[in-house]
């Protein structure tokens, strides 16, 4: 756009904005600045008309925000109507939630049968058999008349879903029953590789009904998004269909404003670590490289610290796991992009982490958040994680980060963490890098026009057909 023609500017973005669709977005979590899920769709669909957006969610943890997406519906699971007998095997489900409830002091966070008494004990064995069976009647739920209205006030013109897990593909489907639009879906974590078909019939059943699942999703999408590059290879080889990669994209004015441009060694060397830590993801390797920084001898010649911003709602389980350590340090995470871009730019690294296992199998492919925000930042990133899992790939290949690829002892980290922290030209090199690459790859000025122009593409093609 010529910027001497300032109308010429508005009538174009007038023009842009009328070829957007009408977007139902369905997602786990609302909009928002302080989990994966709520920011990554917050900086893709950032600069759409408002108007023309509405968000189905259904976890509760984060208060939606509206500067970007104003119509919100949290789905609530007890309006979903099923058809007899799924009906009374829901009813058996909600009848468990409540004994749980009741029963929270004895129930830990994965409820299993010997944590309730005998009563509840016995709904919740019913409620797993009729999950593993398939029996829930998932593939004939209806959405309730208020979920309908809602939808119909809204009539999207195309619907675009994240999907993090099996159940969600049933809402999609009642979705689209009732409203069929294109559906674009994208896809997050490789979930999927979690579920592995056991010796038991229940778990053989269970793997099969996830397998279809998939593949009536992965053939109903009219576009399929991966969250990075490896994704979309292994998915596109899985599934026979391609896939577009599409991953959170802050914008790069704003880091570059606050960006660091000084890597000399001071008396402290702070390492930053932000966002969700789980022993399912990252806490073991986590909590190596607290004990590393803890022994490290005094005689080095900067104290390095590791400052640790974990999502809210785990900073209470976190504080007795790294309240002992005196160079580990929580804080509450910061929810203002000024303030986490500020954050990024005054570290002096910046930490990723994977445990090493195969319980990480699901996060393989996975690019987290905040990396392309990292590495925007100016500031060089340390990962410690498997050398297998896309991000380690990705930022090897471009010479992006430090990275520690196996699994190794505290002494052997320690070196790792010594040898980067004293290297203040490699420092400097890795942070450079890193951004340029960000800068052309990842940033919101280079992808969110091209996610734009898909919606746009497919609206165009669905309004001639």
């Amino acid at each position: 756009m010529n910027s001497s023609h300032p109308q010429a500017e508005v009538n174009c973005l007038t023009r842009e904005n009328k070829s957007l669709p009408r977007v139902l977005i369905f997602c786990a979590h609302p909009f928002n600045f302080l989990n994966g899920s709520g920011i990554t769709i917050a900086n893709l669909f950032k600069g759409w008309p408002g108007h023309k957006l509405a968000c189905l969610y259904w976890i509760r943890q984060c208060a939606p925000d509206t500067t970007i997406c104003s119509n919100n519906y949290w789905l609530d699971e007890n309006e979903y109507v099923y058809p007899f007998p799924y009906s009374m095997i829901h009813q058996l489900n909600r009848k468990v939630k409540q004994q749980e409830h009741r029963h929270a002091p004895l129930a830990s966070d994965n409820t299993s049968a010997g944590n309730l008494p005998a009563r509840a004990s016995r709904l919740l064995t019913l409620k797993q058999i009729t999950l593993e069976l398939g029996l829930d009647g998932g593939q004939h739920m209806k959405l309730s008349s208020p979920q309908l209205a809602w939808i119909d006030t809204f009539a999207a013109d195309v619907c675009y879903a994240v999907i993090n897990q099996p159940k969600e593909i049933a809402v999609i489907a009642a979705i689209l029953r009732h409203r069929p639009v294109p559906l674009v879906i994208h896809f997050f974590d490789d979930w999927m590789a979690s579920y592995r078909t056991g010796s038991s019939v229940s778990s053989m059943i269970q793997s099969y009904r996830i397998k279809r699942e998939l593949r009536w999703i992965n053939q109903t999408a009219t576009i399929r998004m991966a969250i990075g590059e490896e994704m979309a290879k292994n998915f596109q080889q899985r599934y026979g269909a391609p896939f577009l990669p599409f991953q959170n994209c802050p914008e790069y004015d704003l880091f570059a404003r606050k960006s660091r441009h000084d890597w000399h060694l001071f008396q402290e060397f702070h390492i930053v670590f932000t966002g969700a830590i789980y022993d399912t993801l990252n806490l073991q390797s986590l909590l190596l490289i607290a004990q590393a920084i803890e022994t490290l001898p005094d005689s080095m010649p900067c104290s390095i610290h590791l400052d640790i911003y974990p999502t809210p709602e785990l900073m209470t389980s976190l504080r007795p796991i790294f309240g002992a350590f005196r160079r580990t340090h929580l804080h509450q995470l910061l929810a203002d992009d000024q303030a986490i871009a500020a954050l990024y730019g005054q570290a002096d690294a910046l930490l990723l982490t994977f445990d090493f296992g195969e319980q990480t199998r699901a996060f393989s492919y996975s690019m987290p958040t905040k990396l392309p925000s990292y590495m925007l930042s100016g500031t060089p990133i340390f990962v410690f994680g498997p050398n297998t899992t896309a991000v380690a790939k990705f930022l090897s290949a471009h010479k992006a980060g430090y990275v520690v690829g196996e699994t190794c002892k505290v002494q052997e980290l320690q070196c790792h963490l010594t040898a980067f922290c004293l290297d203040v030209e490699l420092r400097r090199r890795l942070a450079l890098q890193a951004q340029e690459v960000a800068r052309c790859e990842l940033s919101a000025e280079i992808v969110r026009p091209r996610f734009q122009q898909i919606f746009r593409q497919l609206f165009a093609g669905s309004a001639r057909g």
